[in-house]
């Protein structure tokens, strides 16, 4: 058992245990299952069978009943509705019957069944032989036979059915106290396995228990032995469980601390020794650090006059940087305006050209008109040489032609005004012609002027990049002046701080080795406390 883990030891605790309860859950599962069967065989066969042959006997009761009406009666339709409610009786019966035959479960019962089956058709046949004789109305013959021979025959099936039912009664009382029989077994059966599921977890555990407690007292000597100054003592025979690689760790670590503590003592002789070199040494060092505190506080006051110079710098950098950014404001507000000159001027020159092209299209218009005047003043010659050949004929004509004449007058005399109007419009559009040439050569110069104007804004706009990009170099240099100002100033003054802050670091290492020298004393005191508290260990 010393080589075994306690994780094994705790599994094979439990590992029985589990076993025994799985064999009790499944012990109890079969019995739970045989009697839940003959629950169900008495649920499902016995009690329904014993329900079916009672219903059996009493509806064939029922019947005779109807038997004894029909022989009764004698009116016709009560007879008929008496056969009637007999077929539907004896329908009844039969669906009855089929139900019980399907939970047929033995072989005697079996036997029995056909018995009933033989004796309760010869019933029938005497039924039918005995509602004959009444329909014919021998009322007598009738009622002897229910009497006597359909008596018979009832009672013969009707003894059968009570055996039916008792045969199911007895074996649903079989199948219950089976039932009992498989509880009463089982609750044996779990008791005596609880029982031995107790014994055994009690017996493995006290055995564990020994075992651990046994293991752990070991150990805890040998840590006693440690608490007094012990370190030679070792742990042995706890094989490879646990508590055997405890002891193990335990012996690894007593070895190492007495290695240690011998390495302590040896260390405590040096440090005895080395304190008083050091104390020598924080003195030089001392003297020294004073020397270096007064070095340093100059190169303070240098830097500080540094960083206040240049901060100025910074400042004057950046008064020139907001001035470059107003001339580059202003240069890009010159170049905008020029811009939209330039626009402008593209706009006019279009609207030249537009106006050109209609000047030149009325110059077209006023050609074609003076053509179309040509046109009439040639239809008016035409006319007034009609006008005068139409009065030389009416002239001709005598008396007769005077009116005529007087309207070739005054067509005449119209033709001439026609004449004179033409000649009019001919001189305006003579005009008109000469005016529009005239608009068309300064509208030719108006567009010449407004191409030069485009060309010098072009070299205007020209001339602003360039100032705009000697600007925007000024204020580039500008900022990368005040930028590095700025970082001058800032590196000097953390320069400054950091000489500040040095000058208080070489105070504070006055003070140190001031300390130092004091601790070292100390330390060999300490180291000689060392060696008398390490003696107690015996390695």
């Amino acid at each position: 058992m010393k080589n075994l883990k306690i994780s094994q030891l705790l599994f094979a605790a439990f590992f029985f245990p589990v076993i025994a309860i799985v064999t009790l859950v499944l012990v109890s599962v079969n019995n739970m299952a045989i009697i839940n069967q003959q629950s169900t065989v008495i649920s499902e066969n016995w009690l329904p069978s014993v329900r079916l042959v009672e219903n059996i006997n009493t509806k064939t009761a029922d019947l005779r009943i109807k038997e004894f009406r029909h022989i009764m009666f004698t009116d016709e339709r009560e007879i008929s509705e008496v056969e009637d409610n007999i077929h539907k009786m004896k329908m009844d019966i039969e669906y009855t019957i089929r139900e019980y035959q399907i939970l047929i479960a033995s072989e005697q019962e079996k036997s029995l069944f056909s018995a009933f089956r033989q004796q309760y058709d010869e019933y029938l046949d005497i039924q039918s032989n005995l509602l004959a004789l009444s329909r014919k109305n021998d009322k007598a013959a009738a009622k002897a036979m229910l009497l006597g021979e359909s008596f018979k025959a009832y009672e013969e099936y009707s003894d059968v059915l009570l055996k039916l039912s008792e045969l199911n009664k007895r074996g649903a009382d079989e199948a219950s106290r089976y039932g009992d029989k498989v509880y009463d077994d089982a609750v044996r059966l779990m008791l005596i396995l609880v029982v031995v599921i107790s014994v055994i977890v009690v017996v493995v555990s006290i055995m564990i228990s020994k075992h651990i407690i046994s293991t752990l007292k070991t150990v805890q000597d040998a840590m006693a032995r440690m608490a007094d100054g012990d370190l030679s003592g070792r742990i042995q025979g706890l094989g490879r469980s646990e508590m055997g690689e405890l002891a193990q760790s335990y012996n690894q670590s007593a070895a190492k601390i007495a290695d240690i503590t011998v390495q302590l003592t040896n260390v405590a002789d040096n440090t005895a020794s080395s304190a008083n070199d050091l104390s020598a040494t924080m003195s030089q060092v001392e003297s020294n650090s004073r020397l270096m505190l007064e070095q340093v506080e100059q190169v303070a006051t240098a830097l500080n006059e540094m960083a206040s110079t240049a901060q100025e710098m910074s400042q004057n950098a950046v008064q020139a940087d907001a001035s470059t950014d107003a001339a580059m404001s202003n240069v890009a507000t010159g170049n905008q305006s020029l811009s939209e000159s330039d626009e402008i001027a593209v706009k006019i020159g279009k609207a030249i050209d537009e106006s050109a092209q209609i000047v030149n299209q009325l110059k077209d218009y006023s050609t074609e008109i003076g053509s179309v005047i040509d046109v009439i003043n040639t239809i008016s010659e035409q006319t007034n040489l009609l006008a005068l050949n139409a009065a030389i004929e009416a002239a001709r004509a005598g008396e007769a032609g005077r009116g005529f004449a007087v309207v070739a007058d005054e067509v005449r005399a119209l033709a001439a005004k026609t004449q004179q109007s033409t000649i009019d419009i001919q001189s305006i559009i003579s005009n008109l012609q000469a005016q529009a040439q005239k608009a068309d050569r300064y509208m030719k110069s108006n567009a010449e002027l407004t191409m030069e104007s485009q060309r010098v804004a072009e070299n205007v706009r020209s001339a602003f990049v360039g100032i705009s990009n000697s600007v925007k170099a000024i204020a580039e240099i500008n900022s990368m002046v005040a930028t590095a100002a700025t970082e001058q100033s800032s590196v000097t003054e953390e320069i400054s701080r950091n000489i500040t802050a040095t000058v208080e670091m070489v105070n504070q290492n006055v003070h140190g080795v001031t300390n130092s020298s004091q601790s070292s004393r100390d330390l060999l005191r300490e180291a000689e406390q060392q060696k008398q508290l390490l003696a107690f260990f015996k390695c």
